[in-house]
């Protein structure tokens, strides 16, 4: 185990989506130092240090996006392990941008497997989207964007209660 920032402990063997977001946090503020860094190096007219910083503030602009794309793995590993026979994909926890590209490819994937010749597979797909009652300001966030993406793509959908949804293949 390792001490993260706050004090909390990570596992550096199996690390859970929550260590993910941790280290993304961290790669975050130190982001936000390099950027105010170089932001007063170039005030002063010093470019070279100002270049080293802005850099550096890129280097942790990919670490953040590779500890949520961890983080999402680890979600959608914990939550959809059997998407195939349960038929329900469970957007919980993923950042916004996160679950409709999870939503995109796991349609795309359903869709397929319904052209399939000889294949027997549900005609929907059933979505959970949460209620928003885990956000920030308890107000949902991925479920007015998955209502949009169904939206701008066609495709039908029922709420079959607030945070869940059947979406329509064909």
């Amino acid at each position: 185990f390792q001490t993260d920032v706050d004090g909390n402990f990570q596992s550096l063997h199996d690390p859970s989506y929550q260590d993910y977001r941790a280290e993304a946090q961290t790669h975050f503020e130190l982001r936000t130092e390099c950027i105010k860094k170089a932001a007063i190096a170039y005030s002063k007219r010093q470019g070279e240090l100002a270049k080293i910083y802005a850099d550096q503030a890129r280097h942790h602009d990919e670490k953040i996006k590779e500890a949520n794309r961890r983080a999402a793995e680890k979600i959608l590993e914990s939550r959809n392990h059997d998407l195939v026979h349960s038929n329900t994909l469970d957007l919980h926890e993923l950042h916004v941008k996160e679950a409709i590209q999870v939503l995109d490819n796991v349609l795309e994937e359903k869709r397929k497997e319904r052209r399939t010749p000889n294949r027997k597979s549900p005609s929907y797909l059933e979505v959970i989207t949460g209620r928003g009652n885990r956000s920030r300001d308890g107000k949902a966030r991925i479920k007015p964007a998955v209502m949009d993406y169904l939206k701008r793509h066609g495709y039908r959908h029922e709420e079959l209660n607030s945070g869940l949804y059947r979406v329509f293949l064909n």
